[in-house]
């Protein structure tokens, strides 16, 4: 029952075994090596020795092994003085004992020596790497010439070109304001809404649901105390436009472009509101929604 690929396990997570009767196996690891001369690799492994010792004692393999074939701890015993029994017993007749996947006892006068089977005895953090040898690897001498490099005139013309591209597309797009019409600040997403009505002479304006408390066009060119809730100022009236369209998209279906600002931006707003009061609690609802930049003006 216990067996040499049993043994050969053990070994492989533990680093002491003693056998009754027998001896005492150590195991030992040992670090990756190059070689600087023959320039081979030897990879992490693990090496096996072991000492003869006819009085050698530990409860601790019975009790593995009973455990491992779920058998008794005499019955382990008795496997265990079984397993060197007949080794010893092969040394003095042959002196020379083989246990398969495990190695191989050899006796030369009093002295009895283990070798290991070969990649039997392996910790799997090392996951089966083997030696290997590379071939010499010249290292160039720094009084040696370095070989010269062919130049390669397309790919020159290729960065050539596609710099003054990249400098002419620069160039348009500082000149002509194109970042600022199309990624600018001004464009910048907020929270929006419906039906539009501007109040600008160059934008046509729509009627407001009447049953809403914010007055039509008409009634505010003419009424000079409404109250304004200012979403945002764009320099360009389409960009004010797409703000109103997007005031509309978030459920506030009455904003307006309210007319412009010292520097000429048009302002947009929320809604027209007849008193403060009203205009108060609208941005009230509006922050409830969400905190916004948003305030009050006339």
């Amino acid at each position: 029952m216990l067996t040499g690929k049993w043994i050969a396990f053990w070994l492989s997570t533990h680093d002491v075994l003693i056998i009754n009767g027998l001896g005492v196996f150590k195991c030992e690891d040992t670090h990756s090596y190059i070689h600087p001369v023959d320039h081979s690799f030897t990879p992490p492994a693990r090496s096996v020795s072991f000492s003869f010792d006819a009085t050698a004692h530990d409860d601790l393999i019975a009790e593995a092994i009973s455990m491992s074939f779920s058998i008794s701890l005499e019955k382990a015993e008795s496997e265990i003085k079984s397993f060197s029994f007949h080794i010893l017993e092969a040394l003095k007749t042959e002196k020379k004992c083989v246990i398969s996947d495990f190695g191989t006892f050899t006796k030369n006068g009093n002295n009895i020596s283990f070798t290991p089977e070969k990649e039997t005895i392996v910790n799997s953090k090392y996951f089966g790497l083997t030696s290997f040898q590379i071939p010499f690897i010249r290292r160039i001498n720094s009084a040696d010439p370095l070989p010269k490099k062919k130049k390669n005139f397309a790919k020159v013309w290729i960065w050539t070109i596609s710099l003054l591209i990249i400098a002419f597309t620069a160039f348009v797009i500082v000149y002509f304001d194109v970042y600022d019409q199309l990624w600018g600040d001004k464009n910048k997403a907020l929270p929006l809404l419906t039906d539009t009505i501007a109040i600008n002479k160059k934008i046509d304006t729509t009627q407001i649901n009447p049953n809403s408390s914010i007055k039509d066009s008409s009634d505010i060119q003419n009424d000079k105390e409404l109250y304004y809730i200012i979403y945002g100022c764009y320099k360009e009236e389409q960009n004010a436009q797409k703000a109103i369209r997007q005031l509309k998209e978030k459920g506030y279906p009455n904003g307006i472009i309210c007319g412009t600002n010292n520097n000429g931006f048009f302002k947009v707003s929320y809604g027209v509101y007849s008193t403060k009061e009203e205009a108060d609690s609208a941005l009230k609802s509006i922050n409830a929604n969400g905190k916004t930049e948003a305030w009050i003006t006339k």
